[in-house]
């Protein structure tokens, strides 16, 4: 784990300004842990959508004081600031030095500072000390204030698809082109794509109802008006049928992986299939 550390004082001007800096320079000083209020915690270092300071992390403190981290690719943002109803100053919390050098000007009631993130990644932590003074009280002592750096997550896999013709049934049919018939009463059959891949199954009731299920990674052929076509004979075809060509009440020609159609002795069923291989866009 790759670990960055920065420290910083806060302080007010005037003649608070030199009593709370002795404070801050005595060990004994009093130090708080955090509360944490956010859309995530700190520890949270999952994947963003999107860099943006709504994924900000807010550590709350005594007096109000609270510190808001979060970071884009390159850049780790912190901003210091107080809100306290309570008190008469309650927004203020004097100057800032980050690494003993003054930032911004004097008084001010909102500090911003960033560091580079470098070679952290996802999930390394980024500590930070704070000592805040006048803030309404003894100096607030924050050590090692740990920021878990996020990344964007990685786009989603892509399909890449590959094309092929699946039949539905048991039984091999005649002649030179491979095709597959289904006999009524068959039950549930598998569907073959490309004559050997199992695309899926199907079953066609006595009363020519029809239910095609397809198996994981594979779907209609995208674009085709008529991806499912399916031809009820009283025999059994002499060669591969031209799907093209059905017709009649024992037919159905469409998209849709259920339905009916007249019973017949032997159906064809044909489809047009594409399989999806995932992959990294």
């Amino acid at each position: 784990m790759k670990t960055i550390r920065l420290v910083c004082l806060l302080a007010l001007v005037g003649s608070m300004f030199v009593a709370c800096q002795k404070e801050a320079l005595d060990a004994s000083a009093p130090s708080t842990t955090p509360s944490h209020s956010a859309l995530r915690e700190e520890g949270d270092c999952d994947c963003v959508e999107e860099y943006s300071d709504e994924d900000k992390v807010i550590y709350e403190y005594d007096r109000g004081v609270k510190v808001d981290v979060w970071n884009d690719a390159t850049t780790v943002y912190f901003k210091v600031y107080r809100l306290d109803t309570d008190a008469n100053n309650d927004d203020q919390i004097g100057n800032l030095e980050v690494d003993g050098v003054k930032e911004g000007g004097d008084n001010q009631n909102v500090y911003e500072f960033t560091k580079p993130i470098g070679t952290l990644q996802a999930c390394d932590k980024l500590l930070t000390d704070l000592t805040v003074i006048g803030a309404g009280g003894p100096p607030i002592v924050i050590e090692d204030l740990s920021y878990s750096i996020v990344t964007l997550c990685p786009p989603p896999p892509v399909c890449t698809y590959t094309y092929d013709t699946g039949f539905g049934g048991p039984s091999k049919g005649a002649g030179k082109a491979w095709w597959y018939y289904y006999p009524a009463g068959s039950g549930v059959q598998t569907i073959y794509a490309g004559q050997t891949k199992v695309a899926g199954t199907v079953v066609i009731d006595a009363a020519g109802n029809y239910t095609i299920t397809l198996a994981p990674g594979w779907s209609l052929k995208t674009g085709e008006a008529e991806s499912v076509k399916i031809q009820g004979y009283p025999t059994v075809p002499a060669s591969r049928p031209a799907a093209g060509l059905f017709s009649g009440p024992s037919s159905y020609k469409g998209t849709s992986l259920t339905g009916s159609i007249a019973p017949q002795s032997v159906y064809v069923i044909h489809l047009d299939l594409q399989y999806c291989t995932l992959q990294a866009p």
